[in-house]
This record gives C-alpha cells, sequence and structure tokens, in this order.
C-alpha cells in the first residue's frame, strides 16, 4: 500500500517501456549504474515525441490537436509524475476514470492505464 507521494508513474512508465524493449539507453548512463528522475524525464519525454513524430508533423486539425496536447504533457504534467499522479477513478471498469492531461501522458505513450477498483454490480446503493 502506497502511503507517500513519489516518482511511482515515472517508473511504471519507464519499466512497461522497457518491458517491451522499446527504449535505448546511452550506454554512459548504463555505466554509471543508477537513473535520475531527470534521465527518466529526458528517456520517457524523447520516447513520447518519436512515438508521436507522425501524427504531429501532419498538417491537419488532429496534428494540431495532438502537437497541444503532447506540449501540455511535455511541459505540464512530466515533470509533477514525479510526485505522483492526479487522477480520478470512476467505478464502471477498470479503464474508467474522468478525465485529467494526467491520463494523455499515458495515451501518448501507447499506455493502458487500469485500477483495481470496481463496485460489485449487485451493490445498488453504492451505484
Amino acid at each position: 500500500l502506497q502511503t507517500k507521494n513519489g516518482p511511482c508513474p515515472l517508473l511504471a512508465m519507464f519499466n512497461v517501456l522497457s518491458l517491451r524493449r522499446q527504449l535505448t539507453l546511452d550506454q554512459n548512463k548504463v555505466n554509471r549504474g543508477f537513473l535520475t528522475s531527470q534521465d527518466l524525464l529526458d528517456i520517457i519525454g524523447d520516447f513520447m515525441l518519436t512515438r508521436n513524430k507522425a501524427a504531429i508533423e501532419k498538417k491537419d486539425g488532429y496534428a494540431e490537436n495532438q502537437r497541444q496536447v503532447l506540449t501540455d504533457v511535455l511541459s505540464n504534467v512530466l515533470p509533477k509524475l514525479q510526485i505522483g499522479l492526479d487522477i480520478n477513478v470512476k467505478f464502471g471498469s477498470v479503464k474508467d476514470f474522468e478525465y485529467t492531461q494526467e491520463l494523455d501522458s499515458f495515451y501518448l505513450l501507447g499506455m493502458d492505464l487500469v485500477h483495481g477498483w470496481v463496485v460489485d454490480p449487485e451493490e445498488k446503493d453504492l451505484h
């Protein structure tokens, strides 16, 4: 049970990308034996830019929106993930959340975010 804020969202993103073998780490960082929070931000931000490059280079309304979402996530959301994740779960399904910018960071990385809180459908008074 987590009771304190920390870089858990950044670590989770990094771990998913690593397990998917989607990251290439700078050998100097590997030889150093540790990664800083800034390293994680740089690695995840670079991956996010690379992954969304084709979508943001187009000349249409969708691309314009994607560029804005990407800019917002890189400048506002990723740095805040060093201290936690501000999301509000909904209880309809494990992928049901109230929209916040933090969710865009997972979308831009091609990751699903899930939670483990679901209300039993037979508990009518809790719906």
